[in-house]
């Protein structure tokens, strides 16, 4: 496993090369191909930003087939601007990090237990803007892009399972080796893991003692569409949520 956390210079060269993709599928290619199993490929796409500042970290699965096109586009357009490294980052994950429907449904469960008020923003939908993005920072349990070969041997997204991400060897070397050390360095940041995958994985890394639990808001449901069980979920745990980030905002 190639872990190219501080490596991006390593991956410029190749970003300006691509063609500008126009499915995930230009982008799957051998030069950024981080590593492969029986039915997992991992790809590198620039989410390497990483804001110490923040005060709110979340935690997604695994970036997506969308969200690896518009970081690589991002990448690009500020590459070709002859932007810093650094600038080139934070662009693409800006650009990237829950990018779709998923951002409005996130913003409006966290409105919902007060993270907006603790954080003096008129919404949640504000951290990604100008005004609210320093106080974030958006991440994934697996940092880089990972696909799952389905029974047709077509590369889909991967969410969670089969194999399930916290007892999966090569999913947890990326957890311990980038997800743990990223989350340290942000000492200050309340730790949102989004799902039942994530949040089993960080269950882990809690009773393993590398993550102190009172950093982290347990038992918010992912906010994809797709979860039918969000609405049911979020109600149930709804007002412990806003006890979490009441006392964790007043200490």
């Amino acid at each position: 496993m190639r872990i190219p956390a501080t490596q991006f210079s390593e991956y410029a060269e190749a970003i300006l090369s691509l063609p500008e993709a126009s499915s995930p599928g230009d982008l799957r290619v051998d030069p950024l191909l981080l590593e492969s199993t029986d039915n997992l490929r991992i790809y590198y796409a620039p989410f390497d930003h990483i804001n110490t500042a923040a005060k709110v970290i979340i935690v997604g699965i695994t970036p997506g087939e969308r969200q690896m096109l518009l970081a690589f586009d991002a990448a690009r357009q500020a590459l070709v601007r002859g932007m810093s490294a650094e600038a080139v980052l934070e662009a693409a994950k800006r650009a990237a990090s829950f990018a779709g429907s998923m951002r409005s449904n996130l913003a409006g469960m966290l409105d919902g237990i007060g993270l907006h008020t603790a954080l003096g923003l008129t919404s949640t939908a504000r951290l990604f803007e100008d005004d609210g993005w320093p106080l974030l920072h958006p991440t994934s349990a697996v940092r880089y892009p990972v696909f799952k070969r389905d029974r047709h041997g077509s590369p889909k997204n991967y969410s969670g399972t089969a194999p399930d991400l916290a007892t999966s060897p090569v999913l947890m070397r990326y957890v311990y080796h980038i997800l743990v050390p990223e989350i340290v360095s942000i000492s200050n940041a309340l730790v949102i893991p989004l799902g039942s995958a994530v949040q089993r994985t960080l269950r882990r890394v809690v009773q393993e003692g590398h993550l102190r639990s009172d950093r982290c808001l347990f038992d918010f449901p992912h906010p994809s569409g797709a979860n039918g069980s969000r609405v049911k979920d979020y109600a149930k745990h709804r007002l412990e949520m806003e006890a979490v980030i009441s006392r964790w905002f007043d200490t």
